[in-house]
């Protein structure tokens, strides 16, 4: 594998987008879809002298000379670049706690180590599976905090030092996402100073070359002392959210080669969702990988339950009200899933707490472990103008992706898959940015998803979103990706929708009045005018079928004709010919005088015929033929 190694944190200048304005960042889009200057200028409804002035400076920052490439190099970089927004993104989250020691729906990072009480049993036994395994799995029910247990609890105890020399390993956190490889290109290159390009083509090429990055993890030179550790959260998103069978596969092989290296650099460490679980193993290696440092992760104890309670208040300086631990206590009982409602009804009474005490009170007034998510949706939603209200359900339905036989899950959704406010509608991102401001949602720098499964459960409006647009929701998910795939394939005709399909996704969009995405738009107008074109072809090739068939219709008429006059024609001169003939022959035998013949007593046994014959042709036509004419009993013996 060939690492190019290069100055500066992030490798190169073109994987820097954050010089960019916006206007560049959409013509960038646009390189990388192969779009000419001129249609540029028609889609940004610029000029062509602008959108020339753009591609001439997003050339010059990314550092190429020719369209080709540059359309090359900007998709690469708009995949890298969406991966490390949104770890920046994340890392920029943590830190904002503004005083609360809950996160509420999101999970507590490396950041909130500090408060990240009642999981110290749960984080000494994933210690105990990466030094005796060299890899953790760990696998629990959405909401049981297997991501939070990750950043806040292991990663925090192995920098720490809890195993011999974990303290100089680098550490890596991601999720697979809709690009798993652009995913983990962008967290090495954070680490590794190599260009993000370059190490996504050697993993999209080689299955060592995640092994091979590992050697130098971040010290720029091989060394077997030296780890990297890699959590993949969420690695159900594997196949909920990447639909490309080959990065699945290739995602697979690279994990699987550097947990067979010996020795082993990368320690991989996943977190999977218990009803999504199984799927995994339907991915070639996935499972002897997972089943080798397997640990379930249940519900705290109570005496856990106490301690994530009470501690990060303590933490943070501030008191609790002992009636107030117990009502949560009895109001969680032995529910899975309920850390999330847990976090976010203490974040909820800590924004409404009496001076420097969380009551009981305010608890209450919040709606509680089950209803202060309701409550705080409900309230975002209420503040919404009319016209706000119909793009927070396309936004809410895009966010969530529903499972065959399982609970729904969230999905990470770009801006740009959004429609434009300049289209008369609610602006996505600020739409977004309220149900952010109430930690309901997760943002970075380009894009949204749900901080937490939880908001899918526990929101009955949502809920009904869900359940009365399954089917459009449906459509809505297949066409999303079909335009995608569209647009990253050339916008090839042959990935345009056709018949049936066309017909069900054109007729929602008109039924529904959904906010398509520009992407979407022009992917369901492409189709609908390529199947105007070929109902255009179809219908002149029947015309002229039509035609030829009446062609050969009258032609085969005309031949019919013909040959019945033909043969009614033959016929009447065959009996013209046996006409004449008849005639020449009569008019032959009345023309030829009788032959003379020989006397008749010249003929041997000659007698006088009797007058009493009765049949005197036969006679002379004997006489003709040279025979008698006399009867056997006319004949008489002669003497001689």
């Amino acid at each position: 594998m060939a690492i190019e190694r290069t100055s500066g944190a992030r490798g190169e200048a073109s994987l820097d987008l954050r010089g960019l304005t916006a206007r560049e960042r959409e013509v960038l889009t646009l390189i990388g879809a192969g779009r000419t200057n001129r249609q540029i200028a028609e889609r940004l409804t610029i000029s062509l002298p602008t959108a020339e002035r753009h591609v001439h400076n997003i050339l010059t920052k990314l550092g190429v000379s020719n369209r080709t490439e540059a359309a090359a190099r900007a998709r690469l970089t708009l995949r890298v670049d969406a991966a490390s927004q949104l770890e920046d993104g994340e890392e920029h989250a943590g830190s904002l706690r503004e005083g609360s020691p809950f996160p509420g729906l999101r999970a507590y990072t490396a950041d909130d180590a500090d408060v990240y009480f009642g999981r110290q049993e749960a984080i000494a036994r994933a210690l105990d599976r990466v030094a005796s395994s060299g890899t953790a799995t760990i696998v629990g029910s959405s909401g049981s905090g297997k991501s939070s247990l990750i950043r806040a609890g292991l990663f925090p105890a192995l920098r720490a030092g809890a195993i011999p020399g974990s303290e100089k390993w680098q550490y890596i956190v991601m999720s697979p996402g809709a690009d798993p490889l652009a995913e983990l290109a962008s967290r090495l290159a954070a680490i590794e100073h190599v260009s993000a390009i370059a190490i996504l083509n050697d993993l999209e090429a080689d299955p060592r070359a995640l092994d091979l990055a590992g050697r130098y993890a971040g010290r720029g030179e091989e060394d077997d002392s030296l780890r990297l550790v890699l959590a993949v959260d969420q690695m159900e998103e594997l196949f909920t959210m990447c639909h490309d069978r080959g990065q699945q596969r290739q995602f697979a092989a690279l994990l699987a080669h550097a947990m067979a290296a010996d020795p082993q650099r990368v320690i991989p460490v996943f977190a999977v969702r218990a009803d999504l679980y199984g799927e995994l193993g339907s991915l070639p290696g996935i499972a002897q990988m997972l089943e080798r440092g397997h640990m379930l992760l249940g519900p705290p104890a109570p005496a856990d339950l106490r301690d994530a309670i009470e501690g990060p208040v303590r933490a943070a300086g501030l008191a609790i009200e002992p009636e107030l631990t117990e009502r949560i206590l009895t109001d969680l009982g032995d529910a899975p899933g309920a850390l999330p409602l847990l976090s976010h009804a203490l974040h909820e009474t800590w924004k409404i707490r009496a001076g420097r005490t969380l009551a009981l009170a305010g608890y209450l007034r919040s709606g509680g472990i089950r209803g202060a998510i309701a409550q705080t949706a409900e309230r975002v939603f209420a503040e919404l103008q009319p016209g706000e209200r119909a793009a927070c359900q396309e936004l809410m339905l895009r966010l969530t992706v529903l499972g065959e036989g399982a609970e729904p899950t969230r999905r990470r959704v770009a801006f740009i898959e959004l429609s434009s406010p300049s289209e008369g509608r609610a602006d996505p991102y600020q739409l977004a940015q309220k149900f952010a401001e109430a930690r309901l949602l997760t943002m970075s720098a380009d894009s949204v998803e749900v901080a937490h499964e939880a908001l899918i459960r526990e929101w009955p409006r949502l809920r009904e979103w869900l359940e009365e647009g399954r089917e459009s929701h449906r459509i809505l998910r297949h066409l999303t990706q079909s335009a995608e795939s569209w647009d990253r394939l050339g916008r090839d005709r042959d990935e345009l929708y056709r018949g049936a399909r066309l017909a069900a996704a054109s007729e929602w969009a008109q039924r529904a009045g959904a906010g398509l995405s520009t992407q979407e738009r022009e992917f369901l107008g492409a189709s609908l005018k390529a199947q105007d074109e070929e109902r255009l072809r179809d219908a002149t090739r029947f015309r002229r079928l039509r035609l030829l068939a009446s062609g050969l219709a009258g032609l085969v008429v005309i031949a019919a004709l013909v040959s019945g006059i033909a043969l009614w024609q033959w016929n009447r001169a065959n009996d013209h010919r046996a006409r004449a003939k008849r005639l020449r022959s009569t008019r032959t035998r009345s023309a030829t005088p009788p032959k003379r013949l020989p006397s008749k007593r010249l003929w041997p046994g000659w007698r006088p015929r009797s007058r009493s014959s009765s049949n005197p042709t036969a006679a002379w036509l004997s006489c003709s033929r040279g025979r008698p004419t006399t009867s056997p009993r006319d004949r008489e013996p002669v003497a001689l």
